[in-house]
């Protein structure tokens, strides 16, 4: 029989060379949870910043790793919850709900002589078009706010994990300039990424009259976020490369192309002149540009947890 060992967190038999727990995911390298550091050992429990948070519905049974490795492990784990991958024919939502209203309307004016009748199944069309509109923008404000904290979690834990190996290599000053880098950085996206009610952003633009107003607002929110949101990654991950490189944590980046700016003012423009049809260009960039973010960051994150594990 293998020898085994008893896991210090849920008190499970696990083999003797595991490094993790395969059923609380606990670290068998450190001290675990249950049982306090020794003299010689660093706390592996998460700074102040670091908090539990988890996707709206997500399990999570057992005690929490709270070491870095756990954290990022958790936030990898988070991605089906958080970075939802839309269909580019969400695009075609407000060519849809548009040709769905005026195709009814139509047809009701010329088969329908009772005026009340036309009108209310106009109303009912009109109302299941906008409902379209609203499930677009809560999904497109919804999937920015959840990844916008799952991302925050990473980054923390990202260079919580490059200041302990720092400091057990004595490598400490060396990676100094990248680790107040990724400070500066991290500091900046939780400031300038605020979270934007999904529920409230989707329902505005349905207000008679000034609805139109909230919209482009929204629009604009929605069209400026990306790129920047991009921008900040990647310059996180540039200097988590090159710390990473200097601590025996070899990763690289899937791309150095960064997501394109998008002219909020000149895609207005476009959709007065093209009488709104190139909204669904608009809608398509938002849907895709996030997909593309996401895609290459997972790369990132996989090839990160492959040198950590």
């Amino acid at each position: 029989m293998a020898n085994v060992k008893t896991c210090p967190a849920c008190k499970r038999m696990v083999e003797e060379n595991a490094q993790w727990c395969p059923n609380c995911g606990a670290n068998l390298t450190t001290a675990g949870a249950g049982q306090p550091p020794g003299p010689d050992q660093q706390p592996q429990g998460p700074g102040p910043q670091q908090q539990q948070w988890q996707a709206p519905g997500a399990p999570q049974p057992g005690p929490r790793d709270t070491s870095p490795q756990g954290v990022i492990r958790e936030a990898v784990q988070m991605r089906t919850q958080t970075d939802e991958v839309l269909s580019e024919l969400w695009a075609f939502i407000p060519l849809i709900s548009m040709v769905i209203i005026f195709a009814v309307s139509g047809i009701m004016a010329l088969t329908i002589t009772d005026y009340f009748l036309s009108l209310g199944i106009t109303m009912a069309v009109s109302i299941v078009a906008m409902v379209l509109i609203i499930i677009l923008l809560y999904k497109l404000f919804n999937r920015n706010n959840l990844h916008s904290k799952r991302e925050a979690m990473m980054r923390i834990a990202i260079v919580d994990l490059l200041k302990r190996r720092a400091a057990e290599q004595g490598a400490s000053q060396m990676i100094a300039a990248q680790v107040q880098t990724m400070e500066s950085i991290n500091y900046e996206a939780l400031n300038y990424e605020p979270e934007r009610s999904a529920a409230v952003w989707a329902i505005l633009p349905i207000i008679p009259i000034v609805g139109w107003i909230f919209m482009l607002i929204g629009l604009y929110y929605l069209t400026s976020y990306p790129p920047a949101h991009d921008r900040r990654w990647h310059a996180f991950t540039q200097q988590v490369q090159s710390a990473g490189s200097q601590l025996g944590i070899p990763v690289m980046l899937p791309s150095w192309r960064t997501l394109p700016e998008r002219s909020f003012i000149i895609y207005f423009i476009l959709t007065i002149v093209t009488f709104g049809f190139f909204m669904i260009y608009w809608f398509y960039v938002l849907v895709k540009d996030m997909n593309e973010h996401y895609m290459a960051q997972w790369q990132f994150e996989d090839q990160l947890m492959r040198e950590i594990q």
